[in-house]
């Protein structure tokens, strides 16, 4: 798992000087921050977890999977792990259950 705080300090500013690879480095870790904070977040809402830094390997590819249905799967998953009798927390995009809401 990343912890969101260290993308946001290693990554908050994009370099004058920055090349295509830098480019596409803080692209792939601002991804990584609406991902691991808004869209799929874990329980904790402070980590992201690596896997997603996998599927954004290729940016152009990326571009072309099915985010929504992704977060929306992750978003039930979170719903049935929340019913637990021992589960204090709930992850998942609550922002997309709260407008369905």
């Amino acid at each position: 798992m990343i912890y969101l705080t260290w993308l946001w300090k290693n990554f908050q500013r994009l370099p004058v000087d920055a090349d295509d690879v830098v480019i596409a480095q803080h692209a792939r870790a601002h991804m990584m921050m609406i991902i691991g904070g808004c869209l799929m977040p874990d329980t904790s809402g402070a980590r992201v977890h690596f896997m997603y830094l996998l599927l954004l390997s290729n940016l152009i590819e990326a571009s072309h999977y099915s985010w929504g249905a992704a977060v929306l799967a992750s978003l039930f998953r979170a719903l049935d792990q929340a019913v637990k009798p021992d589960q204090i927390e709930i992850g998942g995009c609550l922002l997309l259950l709260q407008s369905w809401a």
